[in-house]
């Protein structure tokens, strides 16, 4: 069957067919739009994100609806700052009326690369940190309102833990996401 044969003879299909691949053309032709002044101004570069952040808070809300449910675990709420990573994430913690280094382990993520993942962690040096570290050691970072476990993921030190103990890091980065789709929390 030819192209003019399905035209003719199934003229729904070939209209379908036709305006199915137009769209997904455009949308293909949006997403690869560069950044520059003038897409920032008309909003696209805007939308790519907001689009990129929605794929991203469907990734995480699936894999929390997947794994394991987090109703029983506690966590313990810290603030402070990341110092360095060397096979564990160094922290300064305040204990008492002093701060002290504290080896915590990033929660649900496998680090593919010590020094990628250190020279993240040596970036965000000294900068105000939330804690939540569930286990005795395990933790998500927070650093102006992003979780420092999704700048690793999303820089290539790390991956996310194909199967983690618990959703509640998944449903921490879903939630995150969400608020960059809804416009929340900026970058």
């Amino acid at each position: 069957m030819t192209l003019a044969d399905l035209r003719f003879d199934h003229p729904r299909v070939f209209w379908t067919g036709s305006l199915l691949l137009a769209g997904g053309l455009a949308f293909g032709a949006f997403l690869v739009v560069p950044t520059n002044p003038f897409f920032e101004a008309i909003g696209i570069n805007g939308a790519q994100r907001q689009l990129i952040a929605a794929k991203n808070a469907a990734y995480w809300y699936t894999r929390a609806m997947i794994h394991a449910s987090a109703e029983e675990l506690h966590f313990e709420r810290r603030f402070g700052s990341v110092v360095r990573y060397d096979g564990a994430l160094i922290a300064m913690l305040p204990e008492g009326d002093s701060f002290r280094e504290r080896r915590l382990q990033f929660a649900d993520v496998v680090i593919l690369s010590p020094a990628d993942a250190d020279s993240a962690v040596r970036a965000m040096r000294y900068k105000n940190a939330r804690f939540e570290i569930y286990e005795d050691s395990k933790s998500v970072v927070w650093i102006d309102g992003k979780p420092l476990n999704i700048s690793l993921i999303e820089s290539g030190a790390a991956k996310p833990d194909p199967d983690p103990p618990t959703n509640i890091v998944d449903l921490a980065f879903a939630s995150y996401y969400w608020n960059q789709v809804s416009g929340e929390n900026h970058e």
